[in-house]
């Protein structure tokens, strides 16, 4: 999945590329472009929650998790005394981006 989202996201933006900037046809590839890379943010940490094996029961719940929060609860099971530093630029765009989308 994250392979398709990855190849999808590449394709719109460089067919939205070829067009003139006034030419409505740009509009809807570089949404396109746009959403399937923030997708690609979902397929990340459902591949990070997936590589932990976690039972069934467990796995449910963490699925219905925030994207931010799937990240986070991963560095905290994969690694000792690591998790997402909320309060970096970095983790503030992603907020505002994705979180937007929803």
């Amino acid at each position: 999945m994250f392979d398709t989202l990855l190849l999808d996201s590449i394709n719109f933006l460089v067919e939205a590329c070829k067009l003139h900037p006034i030419d409505e046809k740009v509009y809807p590839l570089s949404r396109a472009s746009i959403v399937f890379s923030l997708l690609l943010l979902e397929a990340a940490a459902n591949t990070c929650i997936e590589s932990l094996n976690l039972e069934k029961t467990v796995h449910g719940e963490i699925d219905r998790l925030p994207v931010l929060g799937k990240f986070d609860f991963y560095l905290r099971m994969r690694f000792k005394n690591r998790n997402l530093e909320r309060g970096t630029h970095q983790i503030e765009w992603i907020k505002e981006k994705f979180y937007a989308m929803a």
